[in-house]
Protein backbone atom coordinates (compact mmCIF):
# COMPACT_ATOMS: atom_id res chain seq x y z
CA UNK A 1 0.00 0.00 0.00
CA UNK A 2 1.56 3.45 -0.84
CA UNK A 3 2.32 6.42 1.30
CA UNK A 4 -0.10 9.28 2.26
CA UNK A 5 1.93 11.60 0.46
CA UNK A 6 2.24 9.55 -2.92
CA UNK A 7 -1.14 8.73 -2.69
CA UNK A 8 -1.86 12.83 -2.21
CA UNK A 9 -0.04 13.47 -5.61
CA UNK A 10 -1.79 11.32 -7.17
CA UNK A 11 -5.31 13.22 -6.37
CA UNK A 12 -3.79 16.52 -7.32
CA UNK A 13 -2.56 15.06 -10.89
CA UNK A 14 -6.65 13.84 -10.98
CA UNK A 15 -8.13 17.23 -9.96
CA UNK A 16 -5.67 18.85 -12.32
CA UNK A 17 -6.80 15.83 -15.16
CA UNK A 18 -10.52 17.05 -14.21
CA UNK A 19 -10.38 20.97 -14.90
CA UNK A 20 -10.67 21.79 -11.38
CA UNK A 21 -9.33 25.46 -10.46
CA UNK A 22 -6.38 26.50 -9.98
CA UNK A 23 -7.64 27.44 -6.09
CA UNK A 24 -9.44 24.51 -5.53
CA UNK A 25 -5.95 22.13 -6.03
CA UNK A 26 -4.22 24.62 -4.46
CA UNK A 27 -6.04 24.63 -1.10
CA UNK A 28 -6.86 21.07 -1.21
CA UNK A 29 -3.39 20.24 -2.06
CA UNK A 30 -1.86 21.86 1.07
CA UNK A 31 -4.75 20.86 3.06
CA UNK A 32 -3.58 17.48 2.45
CA UNK A 33 -0.38 17.46 3.23
CA UNK A 34 -0.06 19.41 6.62
CA UNK A 35 -2.56 16.33 7.21
CA UNK A 36 0.20 14.18 6.00
CA UNK A 37 2.61 15.96 8.29
CA UNK A 38 0.98 15.82 10.97
CA UNK A 39 0.41 12.20 10.40
CA UNK A 40 4.00 11.50 10.03
CA UNK A 41 3.51 10.20 6.49
CA UNK A 42 1.92 6.50 7.76
CA UNK A 43 0.45 4.05 4.47
CA UNK A 44 -2.91 5.33 3.17
CA UNK A 45 -4.71 2.38 4.61
CA UNK A 46 -3.73 3.15 7.92
CA UNK A 47 -5.09 6.30 8.49
CA UNK A 48 -8.29 5.98 10.65
CA UNK A 49 -11.71 8.51 10.97
CA UNK A 50 -10.42 9.14 14.78
CA UNK A 51 -7.32 10.57 13.83
CA UNK A 52 -8.76 13.04 11.52
CA UNK A 53 -11.33 13.60 14.29
CA UNK A 54 -8.21 14.50 16.73
CA UNK A 55 -6.51 16.38 14.00
CA UNK A 56 -9.69 18.84 14.39
CA UNK A 57 -10.31 18.98 17.70
CA UNK A 58 -6.45 20.01 18.04
CA UNK A 59 -6.88 22.55 15.36
CA UNK A 60 -9.73 23.76 17.31
CA UNK A 61 -7.66 24.03 20.66
CA UNK A 62 -4.90 25.78 19.20
CA UNK A 63 -7.54 28.72 18.31
CA UNK A 64 -8.10 28.09 14.89
CA UNK A 65 -10.90 29.43 13.33
CA UNK A 66 -14.17 27.36 12.00
CA UNK A 67 -14.08 28.95 8.73
CA UNK A 68 -10.05 27.66 8.40
CA UNK A 69 -11.41 24.18 8.88
CA UNK A 70 -14.16 24.18 5.84
CA UNK A 71 -11.35 23.53 2.86
CA UNK A 72 -9.49 20.68 4.99
CA UNK A 73 -12.48 18.67 5.84
CA UNK A 74 -14.01 18.93 2.57
CA UNK A 75 -10.28 17.85 0.73
CA UNK A 76 -9.60 14.39 3.29
CA UNK A 77 -13.35 13.77 2.45
CA UNK A 78 -13.11 13.80 -1.64
CA UNK A 79 -9.66 12.73 -1.08
CA UNK A 80 -10.70 9.01 0.80
CA UNK A 81 -13.65 9.07 -1.80
CA UNK A 82 -11.47 8.91 -4.44
CA UNK A 83 -9.57 6.26 -3.37
CA UNK A 84 -12.58 4.37 -1.64
CA UNK A 85 -14.33 4.29 -5.66
CA UNK A 86 -10.96 3.51 -6.94
CA UNK A 87 -11.20 0.03 -4.56
CA UNK A 88 -8.60 0.68 -2.04
CA UNK A 89 -9.35 -0.50 1.35
CA UNK A 90 -9.15 2.99 2.75
CA UNK A 91 -11.34 4.49 5.87
CA UNK A 92 -15.08 5.17 4.89
CA UNK A 93 -15.23 9.23 3.97
CA UNK A 94 -18.95 9.12 5.05
CA UNK A 95 -17.68 8.80 8.80
CA UNK A 96 -15.55 12.13 8.22
CA UNK A 97 -16.30 15.35 9.73
CA UNK A 98 -18.32 17.62 7.56
CA UNK A 99 -17.46 21.37 8.49
CA UNK A 100 -19.90 24.06 7.73
CA UNK A 101 -18.90 27.73 6.85
CA UNK A 102 -19.91 30.33 9.88
CA UNK A 103 -21.77 33.13 8.76
CA UNK A 104 -19.53 36.29 9.27
CA UNK A 105 -19.95 39.64 8.66
CA UNK A 106 -18.26 41.18 5.98
CA UNK A 107 -15.35 43.60 6.68
CA UNK A 108 -16.40 46.94 4.76
CA UNK A 109 -14.28 49.70 3.96
CA UNK A 110 -15.24 52.98 5.20
CA UNK A 111 -15.34 56.02 3.07
CA UNK A 112 -13.00 58.02 5.11
CA UNK A 113 -10.45 54.92 5.06
CA UNK A 114 -10.35 54.98 1.93
CA UNK A 115 -9.39 59.00 1.80
CA UNK A 116 -7.11 58.32 4.35
CA UNK A 117 -5.14 55.57 1.72
CA UNK A 118 -5.60 57.76 -1.16
CA UNK A 119 -4.10 60.66 0.76
CA UNK A 120 -1.23 58.94 0.75
CA UNK A 121 -1.22 58.39 -2.61
CA UNK A 122 -0.49 62.34 -3.69
CA UNK A 123 3.37 61.58 -4.95
CA UNK A 124 3.90 62.75 -8.56
CA UNK A 125 6.54 59.21 -8.78
CA UNK A 126 5.61 56.00 -10.39
CA UNK A 127 4.71 54.45 -7.98
CA UNK A 128 1.80 56.67 -6.06
CA UNK A 129 0.46 57.52 -9.62
CA UNK A 130 -0.23 53.65 -10.14
CA UNK A 131 -1.41 52.81 -6.84
CA UNK A 132 -3.81 55.66 -6.72
CA UNK A 133 -5.23 54.58 -10.12
CA UNK A 134 -4.88 51.15 -8.00
CA UNK A 135 -7.25 51.72 -5.60
CA UNK A 136 -10.06 54.18 -7.14
CA UNK A 137 -10.52 51.26 -9.78
CA UNK A 138 -11.05 49.08 -7.22
CA UNK A 139 -13.58 51.06 -5.24
CA UNK A 140 -15.06 52.21 -8.51
CA UNK A 141 -15.54 49.05 -10.29
CA UNK A 142 -16.12 46.87 -7.00
CA UNK A 143 -13.70 43.78 -9.18
CA UNK A 144 -12.04 41.25 -7.51
CA UNK A 145 -8.02 41.47 -6.84
CA UNK A 146 -7.23 38.82 -9.54
CA UNK A 147 -9.70 40.59 -11.81
CA UNK A 148 -7.93 43.98 -11.38
CA UNK A 149 -4.55 42.43 -12.20
CA UNK A 150 -6.06 40.90 -15.79
CA UNK A 151 -7.41 44.11 -16.93
CA UNK A 152 -5.11 45.01 -20.07
CA UNK A 153 -3.90 48.56 -21.30
CA UNK A 154 -6.38 47.97 -24.37
CA UNK A 155 -9.23 47.49 -22.01
CA UNK A 156 -8.71 51.18 -20.96
CA UNK A 157 -7.62 52.59 -24.32
CA UNK A 158 -9.40 50.74 -27.02
CA UNK A 159 -12.26 49.00 -25.50
CA UNK A 160 -13.73 51.16 -22.96
CA UNK A 161 -16.88 52.87 -23.79
CA UNK A 162 -17.80 56.45 -22.41
CA UNK A 163 -21.58 57.35 -21.66
CA UNK A 164 -22.83 61.03 -20.34
CA UNK A 165 -26.16 61.76 -18.26
CA UNK A 166 -26.86 64.65 -16.75
CA UNK A 167 -23.06 66.04 -17.10
CA UNK A 168 -21.50 62.82 -15.54
CA UNK A 169 -19.58 60.54 -17.39
CA UNK A 170 -19.46 56.95 -16.99
CA UNK A 171 -16.63 54.80 -18.54
CA UNK A 172 -16.83 50.52 -18.91
CA UNK A 173 -15.22 47.92 -19.99
CA UNK A 174 -15.98 43.60 -20.35
CA UNK A 175 -13.97 41.75 -18.39
CA UNK A 176 -13.75 38.03 -18.18
CA UNK A 177 -15.01 37.23 -14.65
CA UNK A 178 -12.73 35.42 -12.51
CA UNK A 179 -14.85 33.07 -11.46
CA UNK A 180 -16.17 32.39 -14.83
CA UNK A 181 -16.57 28.70 -14.66
CA UNK A 182 -19.53 28.78 -12.19
CA UNK A 183 -20.73 32.23 -12.70
CA UNK A 184 -24.31 32.81 -14.32
CA UNK A 185 -22.83 35.57 -16.54
CA UNK A 186 -18.98 34.57 -17.24
CA UNK A 187 -18.42 38.21 -18.34
CA UNK A 188 -19.53 41.37 -17.00
CA UNK A 189 -19.46 45.26 -17.59
CA UNK A 190 -17.61 47.16 -14.67
CA UNK A 191 -18.13 50.86 -14.68
CA UNK A 192 -15.59 53.71 -13.30
CA UNK A 193 -15.65 57.84 -13.32
CA UNK A 194 -14.00 60.35 -13.87
CA UNK A 195 -11.45 60.83 -11.18
CA UNK A 196 -10.39 56.95 -11.69
CA UNK A 197 -10.27 57.42 -15.72
CA UNK A 198 -8.12 61.03 -14.61
CA UNK A 199 -5.80 58.72 -12.77
CA UNK A 200 -5.67 55.98 -15.14
CA UNK A 201 -4.26 58.21 -18.09
CA UNK A 202 -2.00 59.48 -15.57
CA UNK A 203 -0.44 56.20 -15.21
CA UNK A 204 -0.78 55.30 -18.79
CA UNK A 205 1.72 58.24 -19.43
CA UNK A 206 3.83 57.52 -16.73
CA UNK A 207 3.67 53.88 -17.94
CA UNK A 208 4.64 54.66 -21.34
CA UNK A 209 7.61 56.50 -20.43
CA UNK A 210 8.72 53.76 -17.98
CA UNK A 211 8.21 51.11 -20.59
CA UNK A 212 11.10 53.03 -22.82
CA UNK A 213 13.85 52.49 -19.75
CA UNK A 214 12.43 49.06 -18.32
CA UNK A 215 10.44 47.10 -21.19
CA UNK A 216 7.25 45.26 -20.04
CA UNK A 217 7.57 41.36 -19.45
CA UNK A 218 4.06 41.50 -20.64
CA UNK A 219 3.46 44.57 -22.73
CA UNK A 220 -0.52 44.10 -22.55
CA UNK A 221 -0.96 44.31 -18.39
CA UNK A 222 -2.24 47.39 -17.70
CA UNK A 223 -1.20 47.24 -13.94
CA UNK A 224 3.23 46.63 -13.98
CA UNK A 225 5.37 46.09 -10.95
CA UNK A 226 7.19 49.76 -11.07
CA UNK A 227 10.35 47.98 -8.37
CA UNK A 228 13.12 45.66 -9.75
CA UNK A 229 12.35 43.44 -6.79
CA UNK A 230 13.35 39.34 -7.93
CA UNK A 231 13.83 40.98 -11.17
CA UNK A 232 9.99 41.50 -11.77
CA UNK A 233 10.11 44.78 -12.69
CA UNK A 234 7.86 45.66 -15.34
CA UNK A 235 6.09 42.11 -14.68
CA UNK A 236 1.93 42.08 -14.40
CA UNK A 237 0.97 42.87 -11.33
CA UNK A 238 -0.49 40.06 -8.77
CA UNK A 239 -3.04 39.72 -6.19
CA UNK A 240 -0.14 39.64 -4.03
CA UNK A 241 1.53 43.21 -4.87
CA UNK A 242 -1.81 44.83 -4.95
CA UNK A 243 -2.03 43.15 -1.39
CA UNK A 244 0.79 44.08 -0.35
CA UNK A 245 0.66 47.36 -1.62
CA UNK A 246 -2.77 47.98 -0.09
CA UNK A 247 -1.56 46.67 3.15
CA UNK A 248 1.59 48.90 3.31
CA UNK A 249 -0.56 52.20 2.38
CA UNK A 250 -2.83 51.60 4.95
CA UNK A 251 0.20 50.96 7.34
CA UNK A 252 1.37 54.61 6.52
CA UNK A 253 -2.52 56.15 6.66
CA UNK A 254 -1.98 54.82 10.43
CA UNK A 255 -5.24 52.81 10.01
CA UNK A 256 -6.51 48.86 9.76
CA UNK A 257 -5.57 47.58 6.20
CA UNK A 258 -7.59 48.22 3.13
CA UNK A 259 -7.65 44.87 1.11
CA UNK A 260 -9.52 44.73 -2.43
CA UNK A 261 -12.10 42.77 -0.45
CA UNK A 262 -13.16 45.33 2.14
CA UNK A 263 -13.50 47.72 -0.86
CA UNK A 264 -15.47 45.31 -3.02
CA UNK A 265 -17.65 44.70 0.04
CA UNK A 266 -18.00 48.96 0.37
CA UNK A 267 -18.91 48.78 -3.21
CA UNK A 268 -21.68 45.77 -2.44
CA UNK A 269 -22.56 48.15 0.60
CA UNK A 270 -23.16 51.66 -0.97
CA UNK A 271 -24.54 49.37 -3.91
CA UNK A 272 -27.75 48.53 -1.53
CA UNK A 273 -27.61 51.61 0.27
CA UNK A 274 -28.72 53.32 -3.13
CA UNK A 275 -31.11 50.96 -4.02
CA UNK A 276 -30.00 48.57 -6.70
CA UNK A 277 -31.53 45.15 -6.22
CA UNK A 278 -30.03 41.87 -5.93
CA UNK A 279 -29.85 41.45 -9.67
CA UNK A 280 -28.19 44.48 -10.58
CA UNK A 281 -25.50 43.95 -7.78
CA UNK A 282 -24.84 40.08 -8.74
CA UNK A 283 -24.10 41.83 -12.32
CA UNK A 284 -21.75 44.29 -11.48
CA UNK A 285 -19.75 42.07 -8.95
CA UNK A 286 -19.79 38.77 -10.91
CA UNK A 287 -21.31 36.46 -7.99
CA UNK A 288 -21.65 33.15 -9.47
CA UNK A 289 -25.37 33.14 -8.15
CA UNK A 290 -28.29 35.73 -6.61
CA UNK A 291 -27.73 34.90 -2.86
CA UNK A 292 -24.23 36.20 -2.95
CA UNK A 293 -25.86 39.47 -2.94
CA UNK A 294 -28.23 38.98 0.02
CA UNK A 295 -25.57 39.81 2.34
CA UNK A 296 -25.93 43.53 0.58
CA UNK A 297 -29.78 44.19 0.07
CA UNK A 298 -33.02 42.79 -0.95
CA UNK A 299 -33.98 45.71 -2.36
CA UNK A 300 -35.08 46.76 -5.77
CA UNK A 301 -33.57 49.35 -8.38
CA UNK A 302 -33.16 50.50 -11.45
CA UNK A 303 -31.08 48.89 -14.50
CA UNK A 304 -27.60 48.13 -14.21
CA UNK A 305 -25.72 51.03 -15.99
CA UNK A 306 -28.05 54.28 -14.61
CA UNK A 307 -28.31 52.13 -11.38
CA UNK A 308 -23.97 51.78 -11.02
CA UNK A 309 -24.62 56.21 -11.10
CA UNK A 310 -26.15 55.90 -8.25
CA UNK A 311 -22.95 54.54 -6.38
CA UNK A 312 -21.32 57.31 -7.21
CA UNK A 313 -20.03 59.66 -4.60
CA UNK A 314 -20.73 62.98 -5.18
CA UNK A 315 -17.17 64.45 -5.17
CA UNK A 316 -16.01 61.95 -7.12
CA UNK A 317 -15.02 64.28 -10.05
CA UNK A 318 -12.23 65.12 -11.53
CA UNK A 319 -9.83 67.33 -9.82
CA UNK A 320 -9.14 70.76 -10.95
Amino acid sequence: MMPLNEAIKIYIDHMSAEHKSAATIKGYGGALMQFCLYLRNPLINLVTPDEVDLYFKQRAELGWKRNSMVVPAMALRKFFEYWKRKGYPVLDYQMLPVVRKEGTEPRIASRESLEKILAQCAGDDIYHIRNRAVILMLADTGVRNGELCSLNVADITEKCEVTEENGCKQYSCVIRTEKARSSRNPHRRVFWYEQAHTALKKWLEMRATYARLVPPRDPEALFISTKDSHGKAGSRMTPFTVGLVLRRTSEKAGIETVNAHSLRHKFGADSAENGLNNSNISDLMGHANLTSSFVYTHLRGPGLGSAHRKVKPVNNEAPP
